[in-house]
């Protein structure tokens, strides 16, 4: 890929030049149509065996692993804080409150928050920071 990406900022532009393009349209054009088909031809390799590398992500918590995480201390009011959002945490079955735990915020594909303590989601968020009780029973 660092070879590829250094071909295109070494090789692509003097090819414009020297195709005499002068509008983005035209560039857009030559890229898509010319220099695109250009590295699978000349750098793919066929692969040693047919079936597909991919696996399956099993019991990964993807949902956990694909977005924006950052730390958080629970303040003594139960509340942690995401830019500008206040997160409420409710009273857990397993726990009466987390004040003073180190807890993670995940901010998801979809714009709704998670807030995690271990391996434990404890309370879902829309992405204004109102609790989802939809996914009340997924934080149990």
């Amino acid at each position: 890929m660092e070879r590829f990406f250094g071909t295109w900022q070494g090789r692509l532009p003097r090819e414009i030049e020297a195709a005499g393009i002068k509008t983005l349209e035209a560039a857009n054009k030559y890229i898509r149509m010319k220099f695109l088909p250009w590295p699978n031809r000349t750098l793919s390799v066929k692969p040693k065996e047919e079936e597909s590398a991919f696996v399956p992500a099993g019991g990964a918590d993807l949902e956990g692993i694909l977005c924006v995480q950052g730390d958080r201390i629970v303040g003594n009011d139960n509340t942690v804080h995401w830019g500008r959002k206040k997160l409420q945490i409710l009273p857990q079955s397993w726990r009466s409150g987390l004040a003073k735990c180190r807890v993670r915020v995940c901010e998801h594909l979809d714009g709704n928050l998670s807030v995690r303590y271990g391996h434990r989601i404890v309370d879902w968020y829309d992405s204004e920071g109102k609790l989802l009780e939809l996914y009340k029973t997924k934080a149990a």
